[in-house]
């Protein structure tokens, strides 16, 4: 007994000071190399607002006006895919749709926050998509994944940021923001 306690006692004192430099993990916070979990909620931290990979391939931002009663205020268009359909926020900060068919992955949508510029990210979002695969970190600027984070805001509105969390550069938004 006396030794059970001795070990909690060690474990505890070593694993506190290693829990208080952690950052806070917020629920509206998305870190890059997540795989979105189909038809799972991330909502924005008042509650208000959620994205939600809807498994006949369309990524939706709701507001909800009640427990139960939501609306879409953004998506993406690619519903109806009759294809296995996953939703990747990668190292790069893209966040892209892709439909398995016949063991070959596609991408039928993305968020081109990876553009180079403002010309690059007014193409047809096809044109912009990078050769390279879904966990591939070979952005030309060598972006390590705490480079970016997707965030759910409370009014609204869908941001990528580029840079350490919590502070960084704007660099995609579904422009849904200044909801109250």
């Amino acid at each position: 007994m006396k030794k059970s306690l001795l070990f909690l006692f060690v474990f505890v004192m070593l694993c506190l000071p290693t829990m208080a430099q952690s950052k806070p993990d917020k629920l509206s916070v998305i870190k890059t190399n997540t795989s979105l979990v189909i038809n799972q909620r991330y909502y924005s931290d008042n509650k208000r607002y959620a994205l939600v990979c809807q498994k006949a391939g369309n990524l939706v931002l709701y507001g909800f006006s009640a427990p139960e009663k939501y609306f879409p205020i953004w998506y993406t268009s690619t519903y109806s895919n009759p294809f296995n359909v996953s939703c990747i926020f990668q190292a790069d900060g893209n966040l892209v749709l892709y439909a398995k068919h016949k063991n070959e992955q596609k991408a039928i949508w993305n968020s081109r926050a990876n553009a180079k510029s403002k010309e690059d990210a007014a193409k047809s979002w096809t044109s912009y998509l990078p050769p390279y695969g879904i966990d591939s970190v070979s952005k030309p600027s060598e972006a390590k994944a705490d480079d970016y984070w997707l965030q759910v805001h409370d009014d609204g509105n869908l941001v990528i940021y580029a840079g350490s969390y919590p502070h960084g550069t704007m660099i995609w938004q579904s422009e849904t923001g200044g909801n109250p």
